[in-house]
């Protein structure tokens, strides 16, 4: 009887290679549509943004797995980000405030949602979009529909450096003793380009 031929792939292995052929692909499609999207720039932004829904991915995998689900992510994110910059005011003197603001308003969010489902019962996907919506309401009516003059300010420069140029932007921020010369975004168009600021890297930020 002939021994049945092992297969090259798992079906884990394969889905993997999908998944980064479809990344490879929507690469290839946005260099034909916008020349440059597949450069170094390019790739270095999309990381940076993905990042962050990385890191979302992350928690939300663990709600997953203890059998509930957090459909009140995206406007907790909106609403973080809101409040860190109107509470900075783009300043690192009042980073320490900026941070303790907003992490504060996810726990408060956060254990809001776990009362809700915890104590009350409420289904955890009828809770948290429900508290999506309550959080929509509130950052666009605070906000005057994020047209109020604060909403216009933009992360701290320490912000700013630990997520475009990591620990290394940090501590020359830090050092440069300038809050002003650390907030250009040149800076950091220059450090993706490797040197002067380029106009797709402008474009890109």
């Amino acid at each position: 009887m002939a021994m049945r031929a092992r297969p090259l792939l798992s079906r884990e292995q394969w889905r993997a290679v999908y998944a980064f052929s479809a990344a490879i692909l929507l690469f290839v499609v946005g260099e034909i549509v916008r020349p440059g999207f597949a450069s170094g720039n390019g790739i270095v932004s999309v990381l940076v943004v993905a990042s962050f829904v990385g890191f979302v991915a992350a928690g939300q995998c663990f709600v997953v797995l203890i059998g509930g689900i957090d459909l009140s992510v995206p406007w907790i994110l909106n609403a973080a980000a809101i409040v860190l910059v109107t509470s900075t005011g783009g300043s690192d003197s009042r980073l320490l405030l900026g941070l303790v603001a907003t992490l504060g308003m996810g726990a408060v969010v956060g254990a809001l949602n776990g009362i809700g489902v915890a104590l009350f019962g409420v289904p955890a996907v009828v809770m948290t979009l429900a508290m999506n919506g309550v959080m929509e309401g509130l950052t666009l009516g605070l906000t005057g529909g994020m047209t109020c003059e604060a909403c216009a300010s933009y992360a701290p420069p320490l912000v700013q450096a630990a997520v475009h140029g990591g620990c290394s932007a940090c501590r020359r921020c830090c050092m440069c003793g300038s809050a002003s010369s650390c907030s250009s975004r040149s800076c950091w168009h220059a450090r993706f380009s490797g040197g002067a600021p380029t106009r797709s890297a402008t474009a890109l930020a």
